[in-house]
């Protein structure tokens, strides 16, 4: 990811040390405006432009102006001085600097007033002479084009051409005060050559265009890293060479950085930060260091970081150091306690993810929002799977390393994060549960099928009393006393039906008188009233004859029911009722005679045998599901054996290509060999108590190899990382603990341990047949960092101990990194092997922040911001800021850091004086 903010510290910058303008002779079109000359420069994408003119500074106001104007470079005033025998010295000054700098060094040279900026212009010193004087007005010198030959006699302008390779041209470099050599072609040999005159002094080699035309500004070009594009900041980088210089063809940017990293961080009104006014701290993509003397709030720093982004779970520390670690994020209720937070204390991170930038908060009341992303140049709050999820960073105090090298198992945990061990477990507890759901279905189904014994004796019971009604003419005496009785039964029915018929067309009669009309409201002489007496009289009588008529119908149903059971009671009907009665009753005292009390049972008989044919037939089905299932059960835990085996796998392959054939230690993962808590595994599976049947379980006398569970588990040597033989002999032990419960098995288990298994509940054995140990590690490191004669961790000092986990640490994840003091108990020696080397490698991928009071890691380690902290009234502030080449951070250093300005200008020459080597 290109640079997108303007971070603190050194960042890499685009530089042309070699260009001409139009204020030079032999530049063409005479006639480009200086803003012309600057837009060639920025379309080439340079940072940092030098006017080197041949002997002349005229062109440099202009230049100068013309780069304010547009705010996107900086020009170096400069020149390209001929020397008296004629080879060419590029000079650069600091940008604050005018054309007079120029002027003063030509003047110094002897460069006449009169023929400057033209083609008869040289200088009346000799090279190294010119370098002596640049050197003392503050300028940076360069050979220009060292490597450049003529021929037929033409005057020779390159390094390489004018001085013999040897004793003449190691002159050049003794005094140490050239800065670079810029070459043309950069041959191996001609590299060679310039190495061997300097004497194993690293030599700059650079780049420029040596533009005569505006197509050609920025054609060639060098990168460097500084914090600005100052005079001092270019010649302790070119002072540097290797970390600090690369040649500017390259189509890679040497300013992209790792896809996340922290900004900065804001923290208020802490006990000991941001009173009255926040305390900020910014920092760099790549290495940062902070330091300061004791009680300056460096680990308070670190601790602020941890709780912001949320590392402060039990996989991040331990429960000991997680109690040392508690006053970092306590509220302080008195002024004894030792909490560092007040109830309005917020922490803010901003931190920045594939070129998004998110502001991180917490504060005691998670009153503020967790996730704010930035839209706009305003703050919006934004969706997250959780601080820890979505802004991943590694944060390791003293106490966490010792904890690490004391335990190296807890290693694992950091492997688990790096190879998405979250994944792996998602997939492993879906198929957990399939399994366990399987193995409870087919229980189910067991306890069905085992009910099928009891349904086969049911039915012969069933079929046999069957039998004896269905012995010969008994079922039809059955059958034909149950279709009388039924008869019986509708003939009663039927006569019950007839019986009432008689009566209730009596009453109907008894309903047909009406009620007499009034006839006394009526005359009798008057026509109309007589003649509506008169239809109400005949109506009367016809009523009257209708009465009469229905109780004849009375008499008539009377009379058919009479006559009815008359007929009945004399038909043959009757006798063949009274022989199927006497037949049946034949038939039950024979039947009592065979066992069969109620010869009515035959009917449920005959149900009864449906229904347990119905359910043995379905047995058929449910053997067939149980069956299935127990294939799908032992599929799944094939399944699950086989991800147990890829976790493995994964792990191995990481420790293999993270840390691979490191010098310095090895870590070598022991499948299923985690012997720390192997035993406490067991036993809680087994329900037993920690102390209880020891010898079976591993007895604890000194000869544990190959013996008690766990050791018939492990192998007589639990060193040794043979995965598959680990998988084997769990397998083994696993059906050997199954066999001696059943009764099958050998006799390797205590009589009272086989019945204490025996009340294991079904889950349980589900749970054991599908648990595997832990992961075992093997850390070895070499004494002597040689790769050579490793030894055991534990037979390590605490030093290598910690070198043998900072080889680790520093060797796998591009989330950012921050580390708290990690060289203590180290030698020198160690950290510069260690940590110096793995930082430089490292930094390019990975935003590093290191605590640290170590000058090595500061300076050899060549961090791009150096942090310096003190404290003013109880208050943690910032005492110096900036990259290396800053002299007041050299200062800074040089005062805070152990050693004092004199151990450290002997120890760091570097850092001493205004960069001087």
């Amino acid at each position: 990811m290109s640079a997108r903010w303007k971070w603190p510290g050194s960042r890499w910058w685009r530089c042309d040390f070699h260009a001409h303008s139009p204020g030079s002779y032999d530049f063409a079109p005479k006639g480009l405006s200086a803003a012309d000359w600057i837009r060639e420069a920025l379309a080439r994408s340079l940072d940092v432009i030098a006017v080197t003119d041949h002997n002349c500074a005229r062109f440099i106001p202009e230049a100068r102006a013309a780069a304010e104007a547009s705010g996107q470079i900086t020009v170096l005033p400069g020149v390209e001085l001929t020397t008296v025998e004629g080879l060419h010295l590029l000079v650069v000054f600091d940008s604050s600097r005018g054309s007079e700098v120029v002027d003063d060094l030509l003047s110094t040279c002897g460069v006449p007033v009169d023929e400057r900026c033209s083609q008869v212009a040289i200088a009346r010193c000799g090279f190294a002479e010119a370098v002596r004087h640049a050197r003392e007005k503050g300028g940076v010198s360069i050979a220009a084009h060292a490597d450049r030959r003529v021929a037929n006699g033409a005057k020779k302008v390159g390094l390489l051409d004018a001085f013999p390779s040897g004793r003449p041209l190691a002159l050049v470099f003794e005094d140490g005060g050239l800065d670079a050599v810029e070459l043309v072609h950069g041959s191996e040999e001609d590299r060679r050559t310039l190495r061997e005159a300097a004497d194993g002094r690293a030599l700059a080699i650079v780049h420029g265009s040596d533009a005569h035309r505006p197509d050609d500004i920025g054609g060639h070009s060098t990168w460097v890293k500084m914090t600005l594009p100052t005079a001092d900041g270019l010649r302790l980088a070119l002072r540097d060479a290797e970390p600090a210089v690369l040649p500017g063809d390259s189509s890679a940017d040497p300013n992209e950085h790792a896809a996340r990293v922290i900004e900065s961080l804001e923290i208020e009104r802490a006990v000991h930060l941001g009173l009255p006014q926040p305390f900020v701290l910014s920092f760099n993509p790549w290495l940062n260091v902070i330091v300061g003397g004791r009680g300056t709030g460096k680990s308070t720093v670190v601790e602020m970081l941890r709780t912001a982004l949320r590392r402060i779970g039990p996989e991040d520390l331990p429960q000991p150091l997680d109690e040392q670690l508690k006053k970092y994020r306590s509220v302080r209720q008195g002024r004894r306690d030792e909490g560092l937070l007040r109830d309005e204390t917020a922490i803010r991170v901003i931190y920045r993810k594939n070129g998004a930038r998110f502001r991180i908060s917490w504060d005691q009341r998670g009153s503020l929002p967790a996730v704010e992303q930035e839209q706009g140049g305003a703050w919006v709050a934004a969706p997250h799977d959780g601080v820890r999820a979505d802004f991943p960073a590694r944060i390791f105090s003293q106490g966490q390393l010792f904890e690490l090298a004391r335990r190296p198992a807890a290693l694992l945990d950091l492997v688990d994060a790096a190879i998405d061990h979250a994944s792996w477990d998602e997939e492993w507890r879906k198929e957990e549960a399939r399994f366990l759901a399987l193995r409870a279905r087919s229980r189910e189904l067991d306890a069905q099928l085992a009910d099928e014994g009891r349904l086969r004796s049911e039915l012969q019971d069933v079929l046999r009393q069957l039998a004896v009604f269905e012995q010969a003419g008994h079922a039809a005496v059955l059958r034909g006393y149950q279709i009388r009785r039924r008869q019986e039964r509708a003939l009663d029915e039927f006569e019950g039906q007839l019986s009432p018929l008689a009566g209730r067309l009596r009453d109907v009669a008894t309903e047909l008188v009406p009620l007499p009309l009034a006839t006394e409201l009526f005359d009798g002489v008057d026509a109309a009233d007589a003649s509506l007496l008169a239809d109400a009289a005949r109506a009367a009588e016809e009523l009257a004859a209708l009465r009469v008529r229905v109780e004849q119908l009375a008499a008539d149903a009377e009379r058919i029911a009479r006559e009815f059971r008359e007929r009945c009671a004399a038909a043959p009907w009757t006798e063949a009722v009274a022989r199927s009665v006497v037949a049946y009753t034949a038939l039950t005292e024979s039947l009592r005679g065979a066992g069969v009390r109620d010869p009515s049972q035959y009917g449920a008989l005959i149900q009864r045998r449906g229904a347990i044919e119905t359910r043995l037939a379905a047995q058929e089905g449910r053997r067939a599901s149980r069956d299935a299932v127990v294939r799908e059960s032992e599929a799944s835990r094939g399944r699950l054996v086989e991800l147990r085996k890829r976790l493995t796998e994964m792990r191995r392959r990481f420790l293999e290509d993270t840390v691979g054939a490191s010098p310095l230690v090895r870590i070598e993962l022991v499948p299923l060999a985690d012997v720390e808590s192997i035993e406490e595994q067991v036993r809680d599976l087994l329900g037993l108590d920690e102390r209880n049947f020891e010898n079976d379980i591993w007895p604890d006398d000194g000869q544990r190899r190959d013996r008690g569970i766990i050791g018939r588990i492990l192998g007589a040597d639990p060193s040794r990382p043979d995965a598959m033989a680990l998988f084997a002999r769990l397998a083994e032990e696993k059906r050997a603990l199954r066999d001696a419960v059943g009764g099958t098995g050998t006799a390797r288990l205590h009589g009272k341990l086989v019945s204490r298994l025996a009340q294991l509940k079904p889950e349980a054995w589900d749970r054991l047949e599908i648990w595997f140990p832990g992961d075992g590690v093997n850390v070895n490191y070499s004494p002597s960092g040689d790769g050579k004669a490793f030894k055991p961790l534990a037979q390590g000092s605490p030093g290598q101990k910690n070198a043998a986990i900072l080889a680790f640490l520093l060797s796998h994840g591009d989330e950012p990194l921050i580390l708290d003091q990690p060289e203590n108990d180290l030698d020198n020696e160690l950290i510069y092997e260690l940590v110096v080397k793995r930082l430089h490698e490292i930094k390019a991928k990975r935003q590093l922040i290191v605590v640290t009071h170590n000058p090595i890691i500061v300076v050899n380690g060549d961090a791009e911001l150096v942090v310096g902290l003190r404290a003013v009234a109880g208050q943690t502030a910032v005492d110096f800021s900036g990259g290396l080449e800053e002299t007041a951070v050299r200062d800074g250093i040089c005062r805070v850091m152990e050693g004092g300005r004199e151990a450290f200008e002997r120890r760091y020459s570097r850092l001493a004086g205004r960069g001087r080597a």
